[in-house]
């Protein structure tokens, strides 16, 4: 028990490490043997939930700089 709770550990750091380097699959992937062994886990799910908001800011973000861009290139070619 000791050495899971360890590995649960290890994995639950090693998640939020990637999850702030924007490696967010990878987050997810490091995390799955933690949520499997350990379902109700709230660490695990808070960490799982921070990293589906950091990347829905990181693609708003995309999403918001492709729009710019958009009205950009509008306004040099308003007829293109």
């Amino acid at each position: 028990a000791a050495e899971a709770n360890r590995r649960r550990s290890r994995a639950i750091a090693s998640a939020k490490e990637l999850r702030d380097a924007g490696s967010f699959e990878e987050a997810r992937r490091v995390l799955g043997p933690v949520t499997s062994r350990f379902p109700d886990d709230p660490e695990a799910r808070s960490v799982i939930d921070s990293i589906d908001r950091a990347e829905r800011l990181v693609k708003d973000a995309e999403a918001g700089e492709t729009r710019a861009q958009a009205r950009r290139l509008r306004r040099i070619d308003p007829l293109g």
